[in-house]
C-alpha cells in the first residue's frame, strides 16, 4: 500500500513540474512581452495564464495597464483594474490612477476624477500628481465639449485604405483625387498614397510610395501641399534623426526625399509641417530650446534665394507648455489649424482652429474643433478638401477595422455639393428606342426624397429632344415618371457623399408603352 503511495506521489510530481516550470515560463514570457512594450502579446499570454491558473492580482493588473496602452479600446482595461482595487493589494494607489485613466477613455468622466482625486489624496510621487491632475483638467474639458457635438458624420475609407493596423497623418491635394497617409502595416511606419480616376468616386488599393521614400526608419506625412506635387515627410520619435525631408512628385512619383533646410531643422524633433497658401512661408513644429514647452509652431520665410530664414516662434497664443504639432491652413487660408496637448484638450492631442487678425496684429485665442472630431485619443490633424463640408481625418470609433483609421467627415450643416443626372429620355420600342416627341410629350417627372416621402422636385424636360436634368444632393430617392401612354417608371436612386465627387452622370431613361 505504501509502494503504491509512493508510485502515485512521483507520478504527480512528474506531471506537475513540467506543468509548474511552463507556467513560470510563460509568466515571465507575459513580463517580458509588457515591458519591451509588446502590449497585445502580453495581454494574450496574462490571459492564457489565468486560464491555467485562475485569477491573479497581478495578472488583472498587468492586463489592465496593457491595454491602456493600446491605440484603442482603452476602456477594456476597467474590469481587470477594479479587480485590483477591491482587494487589499501592493499596487495601490497606482491603481487608482490607472482606473481613473480607464474611466475617462470610457467618457465616464464623473467616476475618472473620483479615482485621481483618490490617487491624488492617497499617492506620494509628484509627477505622477501632476499627472492626474492633468487627466482631472482634461476630464471636465470632455464634459464640457461633449455636451455640444458637432452635427457630422464619419465614412471609413474601407479596407482599401484602412487595415487592423494604425492609418494615420492623412492629407488631400485640393482636388480630392490624390491621398497620402501613414501606416504601420509593415511593422514600420510607411508612407502610402491612392488615388481616384476620373471616372470613379472610390478610392485605389493605397500602395508604398516607393523605396525612395520609404526606408528601415519609420516615416510619417509632415505635410502635403495644395497640388500634391510636394510631400513633406518627418521620421518617428523612436529614430536616430527627425528632421523634415521634401519629396517632389516628378512623372506621378515622388522623388528621393531632402532636408528641406538648416534652419528648419536641428539636432532636435522636427515633425509636421505646412506652407502658407501662396508657398512663401513654412510653418512647422519643432522642441528646439527657447520655446514654451514640448514641441512648438514656428514659421520661416522664403528669402529671395530660394531658401528659408531663421524661424520665428508663433508665440503664447499659440504655443503652451505642451506639445504642439500639425499646423494647416484652410484653403482659402482664413484659417489656421493645429494639433495641441494643451490649452482646452479633452485627452492628448486635439485639434485646435484659430485666424490672424490683421486689426490687433496677433493670432486669435484657438478654439476646440470640437467632439467628436477629438476624442479622449489623440487627435493630431485634419485635411479638407476643396469643400468646407468634406475634411479627413485619422481617429478611433467603433465601427473602425482596428486601432487608428481614416475617415472621410461630413459637416452636415455645409451646403453639399449636388450630383447631376442628366440624359435623355426615350420610349423603348421593339430592339430600338423612339425619341419620345413621336409617342407622346404629355409625362410628369417627379422625385420623392425616401427619408421623409416628401417631394423634392417636380422637373420639366425638353420636349424636342427629349434631355432632362436633375440635381440630386446626398440621400435616398425616387424618381417617378407618369404619362397616359406609358406603364409608370420608378427608379431608386441612392447618392452616397462620396459620389459627388463625380459632379454629373449621364442616365438616360427609356420608357414601356402601356
Amino acid at each position: 500500500m505504501n509502494k503504491n503511495i509512493i508510485k502515485i506521489s512521483a507520478l504527480l510530481i512528474t506531471i506537475l513540474i513540467p506543468l509548474f516550470t511552463i507556467s513560470q515560463i510563460n509568466e515571465k514570457s507575459a513580463i517580458t512581452s509588457f515591458e519591451n512594450k509588446k502590449y497585445k502579446k502580453a495581454i494574450r499570454l496574462f490571459l492564457d495564464l489565468s486560464k491555467q491558473n485562475g485569477q491573479s492580482i497581478m495578472y488583472n493588473y498587468y492586463i489592465g495597464k496593457s491595454y491602456l496602452k493600446l491605440d484603442a479600446n482603452r476602456d477594456r482595461a476597467i474590469s481587470y483594474l477594479e479587480y485590483v482595487a477591491q482587494r487589499e493589494t501592493s499596487h495601490k494607489p497606482n491603481v487608482f490612477f490607472y482606473l481613473g485613466i480607464a474611466y475617462f477613455h470610457s467618457h465616464d468622466f464623473a467616476t475618472s476624477i473620483a479615482y485621481l482625486n483618490r490617487y491624488i489624496k492617497e499617492a506620494n510621487d509628484i509627477n505622477m500628481k501632476k499627472n492626474a491632475s492633468k487627466y482631472i483638467e482634461q476630464c471636465l474639458n470632455a464634459q464640457a465639449l461633449t455636451k455640444s457635438p458637432l452635427d457630422i458624420k464619419f465614412i471609413n475609407l474601407g479596407r482599401k485604405i484602412n487595415s487592423r493596423f494604425a492609418e494615420v497623418t492623412p492629407f488631400v491635394s485640393d482636388d480630392e483625387k490624390t491621398l497620402v497617409f501613414s501606416s504601420n502595416r509593415k511593422k514600420d511606419f510607411n508612407i502610402f498614397t491612392s488615388h481616384k480616376r476620373k471616372s470613379s468616386e472610390n478610392w485605389s488599393r493605397a500602395k508604398s510610395v516607393g523605396r525612395d521614400i520609404n526606408t528601415y526608419n519609420d516615416e510619417l506625412v509632415a505635410g502635403y501641399s495644395a497640388s500634391g506635387h510636394k510631400l513633406l515627410i518627418h521620421n518617428s520619435e523612436f529614430s536616430s534623426i527627425e528632421d523634415i525631408k521634401i519629396s517632389k512628385k516628378i512623372h506621378s512619383k515622388y522623388r528621393q526625399a531632402t532636408s528641406i533646410g538648416k534652419y528648419i531643422n536641428t539636432m532636435h524633433k522636427e515633425e509636421g509641417a505646412t506652407y502658407s497658401k501662396n508657398n512663401d512661408t513654412l510653418f512647422f513644429a519643432s522642441n528646439k530650446p527657447g520655446g514654451f514647452g514640448g514641441l512648438d509652431l514656428y514659421y520661416s520665410i522664403k528669402l529671395p534665394n530660394g531658401k528659408w530664414a531663421v524661424p520665428i516662434n508663433m508665440g503664447s497664443e499659440i504655443n503652451t507648455m505642451y506639445d504642439e504639432n500639425y499646423p494647416r491652413f484652410s484653403n482659402d487660408g482664413g484659417l489656421f489649424f493645429f494639433s495641441s496637448k494643451g490649452h482646452n484638450s479633452m485627452g492628448g492631442y486635439d485639434i485646435f482652429t484659430t485666424q490672424w487678425n490683421s486689426l490687433r496684429n496677433e493670432w486669435e485665442k484657438p478654439q476646440n474643433f470640437g467632439f467628436p472630431i477629438n476624442n479622449t485619443y489623440d487627435n493630431t490633424n485634419i485635411c479638407f478638401a476643396n469643400n468646407k463640408r468634406y475634411a479627413y481625418i485619422s481617429t478611433i470609433r467603433n465601427s473602425g477595422l482596428g486601432g487608428l483609421d481614416i475617415y472621410k467627415i461630413v459637416f452636415n450643416n455645409e451646403e453639399p455639393e449636388n450630383l447631376i443626372y442628366r440624359g435623355t429620355i426615350s420610349v423603348a420600342h421593339q430592339t430600338e428606342a423612339k425619341p419620345i416627341k413621336e409617342i407622346d410629350t404629355d409625362i410628369s417627372i417627379t422625385v420623392i426624397n425616401k427619408q421623409n416621402n416628401e417631394v423634392y422636385g417636380i422637373y420639366a424636360y425638353n420636349k424636342t429632344n427629349g434631355s432632362y436634368v436633375i440635381s440630386f444632393i446626398p440621400g435616398n430617392f425616387e424618381l417617378i415618371i407618369k404619362g397616359k401612354s406609358y406603364i409608370t417608371y420608378r427608379k431608386i436612386i441612392k447618392i452616397n457623399e462620396k459620389q459627388t465627387d463625380l459632379k454629373q452622370r449621364i442616365f438616360n431613361i427609356y420608357l414601356q408603352q402601356k
